[in-house]
């Protein structure tokens, strides 16, 4: 029996699975990473954290492979969380988080000079804040790469980019910005020189790691990709018509299309990240699950009483509306320094109504984004699938769905489709599957429905006219503030 080791290193976890041809998940492990917040608007976490993380749960998966012939590994990644190291892979810092935004200004350059939208989040810029910021760091390294270069470089020795990285998160057109403008920029200088594709194989594992992890020394690493888009593989995305949400720290929205319109509002259209001949649009939000466990950490109770006591209360909070920037905008502002607010606060308002209030914010938030990726699209999106661990809070999920008066469908295990993406790029690269279509057909998930409560929708309609006039008068105020503050 064949079987794969699909990996998924989110923001505050790394977990893995082993899962045979069919799609089945045999065993599932997860380990946690600590995230940081030193200042406001910076995120980092440890290296090392993840790959001993990354270490311990494929070897317990790894344990449960009796009678099962592993053929390969592949990981999927957050995007454009940066690590610096030396030329054997040793950290240098502390890996600069996705989230991170203290490159604003960086973007803003690189986005004027090279005439291309480049985000805080992304490598380039982040790359360009630490040459100009934390020019001992710059200088001492030899890599500047992503955090899923690096642990690829870890599990087999080879030093490769990911092309579903570089396509979406460096804006890349197979030229790395062959203008002039890179000549002054000089941020991918240290980056790897050779790229593969989602799926394609880039080596077997290294000895170590093996010895490591109980892996077969003949186990093959094939190239991964981001998390999300490796979730999109995983909840058939990849047809056009289809929506892949992922819900976690973050929410990803992506989607295939065939014959995109330029906008000005969602990342991309990128051109092949992942199959040939297809674009891929992405939208989101910065923050919504991470606002979630925020409001979670400030109160100190659990998401399951707070989702639990937000049940039972009415549509909008008792009046509290929410704007859930607390990281920034991505999609449909693109704005970095977007700020959020709570409205309408009374004495009566309790952790649970501040909870209620982010669910639907962020729903409200996913909404806007939704709209944006359709109109690039051109269509609307006859099938919205979701993954992430988000979409196991059903409270949530729900409130999207009443936001969204869309119909969602959740499969069995949604917290583990970026493993099952993870596995299907494997099956991919070993050569089981001929293609990611095959594959994504092939092991494809079962779902369950979420309708929208009609009555809540009407609700939501009036609350999405409030949450636009707020979102212009909160930017208005920041700005009074900052200038009052000499920021």
């Amino acid at each position: 029996m064949d079987g794969f080791i699909g990996v998924d290193v989110g923001t505050g976890s790394v977990r893995a699975g082993l899962i045979i041809a069919d799609g089945t998940i045999i065993e599932v492990a997860s380990s946690s990473v600590i995230v940081t917040h030193p200042v406001p608007g910076y995120a980092v976490s440890s290296g090392e954290n993840y790959y001993a993380a990354l270490i311990e749960t494929v070897s317990f998966v790894a344990k449960h492979a009796k009678n099962i012939n592993i053929r390969g590994i592949a990981v999927g990644a957050t995007g454009s969380s940066v690590v610096c190291s030396s030329k054997h892979g040793e950290l240098l810092s502390e890996v600069t988080l996705w989230m991170d935004d203290r490159s604003a200004e960086e973007a803003e350059f690189l986005t004027r000079e090279t005439h291309e939208f480049t985000s805080s989040e992304w490598l380039p810029s982040k790359s360009l804040w630490i040459k100009s910021h934390d020019v001992n760091r710059w200088k001492d390294s030899y890599y500047v790469t992503e955090l899923l270069d690096w642990i690829n470089f870890k599990l087999s020795d080879q030093w490769v980019c990911s092309q579903c990285n570089v396509t979406c998160k460096w804006n890349d057109k197979g030229t790395r910005w062959s203008s002039n403008a890179e000549h002054m920029m000089d941020v991918f200088t240290k980056t790897p020189n050779i790229s593969k594709k989602t799926g394609e194989a880039i080596s077997l594992i290294s000895e170590n790691f093996a010895n490591m992890t109980g892996l077969p020394r003949d186990t093959i690493l094939v190239q991964g990709g981001i998390d999300a888009y490796l979730s999109m593989v995983a909840t058939g995305g990849l047809v056009p018509g289809i929506l892949s949400m992922t819900l976690g720290t973050s929410t990803v929205l992506l989607t295939s299309s065939l014959h995109p319109k330029q906008s000005d509002s969602v990342w991309g259209p990128f051109y092949e990240p992942l199959v040939k001949e297809a674009w891929v649009i992405e939208g989101g939000q910065i923050s919504s699950g991470s606002v979630l466990n925020w409001i979670q950490d400030l109160c100190h109770i659990t998401h399951e009483d707070l989702s639990h006591q937000a049940q039972v209360l009415p549509p909008s909070a008792d009046n509290l509306i929410m704007l859930e920037n607390l990281q920034g905008n991505r999609t449909p502002h693109k704005d970095a320094n977007a700020r959020g607010s709570i409205v309408g606060l009374r004495l009566g308002h309790t952790p649970a109504h501040l909870y209620l209030a982010a669910m639907e914010a962020t729903a409200m938030g996913i909404r806007e984004a939704i709209e944006a990726v359709e109109a690039c699209a051109g269509v609307e999106m006859d099938v919205i699938r979701l993954s992430g661990g988000g979409s196991c809070n059903r409270t949530w999920v729900q409130i999207h769905s009443d936001v969204l008066k869309r119909t969602l469908y959740i499969p069995e295990f949604p917290q583990h489709m970026g493993l099952i993406g993870a596995a299907m790029v494997a099956s991919v690269g070993s050569g089981i599957h001929r293609d990611l279509y095959i594959a994504s057909s092939a092991m494809a998930p079962q779902y369950q429905v979420v309708q929208p409560r009609l009555n809540r929708s009407v609700l939501y309609e009036k609350m999405m006219n409030a949450r636009r006039k707020l979102y212009r008068a909160t930017n208005e105020i920041t700005t009074l503030v900052c200038e009052a503050s000499g920021e």
